[in-house]
């Protein structure tokens, strides 16, 4: 990979890391369960503000994993792209993948 991509993907990478730190990674799966859990709640409901505030907060967390997921998914799947390309020498992949980076 060229310098100049390298150097952007360290930094997309740096910055999902700050991501992940933000969002208590390490801790996000054991948070949505206790939202799932407690959701499942049949009394959940008899405060409907505590509910929607508790179903807004899972909502928020699950959009949060996601699109995390899905921005490393993404930068991953662009520099195989980038790898790929680059041993079959192919510079329309590379340059697509460079241009999605």
């Amino acid at each position: 990979m060229r310098a100049e991509i390298e150097n952007t993907v360290g930094e997309i990478e740096k910055s999902l890391e700050l991501l992940r730190q933000r969002m208590n990674w390490e801790t996000a799966d054991h948070r949505l369960e206790e939202f799932n859990a407690m959701s499942e709640d049949p009394k959940l409901w008899d405060d409907p503000e505590r509910a929607q505030k508790l179903m807004r907060e899972r909502q928020a967390l699950v959009d949060a994993m996601e699109n995390y997921r899905s921005l490393a998914q993404d930068l991953q799947d662009n520099v195989d792209l980038i790898e790929l390309g680059e041993m079959e020498d192919d510079a329309e992949v590379i340059t697509e993948a460079e241009n999605a980076i």
